[in-house]
């Protein structure tokens, strides 16, 4: 979403490195508003009150709500209270209960103090993504396989945000095509699909 020539996604991690923020889409298309999310609360009535729509971006707020909690209580009994209320927010939804067992399964096991910053991580790996141009929202398909997360993808993500790619801009270097040849529309996420992980990295700290 391009708003006064500048793009927007509909949510992201704020500079505070602390709180989420969002397009308010029970405003539009009327008016333009963002909203902060600080709390599994905030993440909660986000779902609950539509203030984020489409079943994949509810599943990214959904995963950003349990490390909102874990910032502030990385127990046990909060993770399963988080996971509880976030659920209850929208349990119709079809993303929901997948991200929130995807961000259970990454964390469950970990120590307390590993939890938040594993958590962090494992919702920017879940944020869905826009094609340029289409109007449907979707995990991108390159990272998984049979609804696990393909061999290759952790060191891919690692390697596009060590060298500078933000997440914003992932699905759009993975994307392009290559122009290998004259008819060549391969892109980075078809050379994933074929397990060529070394030359992906080489590309991604390319394009940085």
């Amino acid at each position: 979403m391009n708003i006064d020539g500048k793009p927007y996604r509909t949510i992201w991690l704020n500079q505070d490195g602390h709180t989420v923020e969002i397009i308010d889409q029970t405003k539009l298309p009327h008016v333009f508003e963002t909203a902060t999310l600080g709390t599994l609360e905030n993440a909660a009535k986000a779902i609950s009150t539509m203030q984020v729509r489409g079943a994949p971006l509810i599943g990214a707020a959904a995963a950003y709500g349990v490390w909102l909690a874990l910032r502030s209580d990385a127990s046990d009994e909060n993770l399963e209270r988080a996971y509880g209320a976030l659920l209850a927010s929208r349990p119709t939804a079809i993303n929901l209960k997948w991200a929130l067992d995807q961000m259970l399964a990454a964390v469950r096991n970990r120590p307390r103090a590993e939890r938040a910053g594993v958590a962090l991580r494992r919702a920017g790996e879940l944020i869905a993504v826009r094609a340029p141009g289409a109007s449907d929202w979707r995990y991108p398909a390159w990272q998984f396989e049979n609804g696990r997360p393909r061999a290759g993808v952790a060191r891919v993500v690692s390697a596009a945000r060590a060298a500078g790619v933000e997440d914003g801009r992932l699905y759009e270097v993975m994307t392009t095509p290559l122009g290998l040849g004259r008819g060549d529309r391969r892109r980075l996420s078809d050379l994933l699909l074929e397990d060529r992980v070394d030359e992906v990295v080489a590309a991604l700290r390319a394009a940085a």
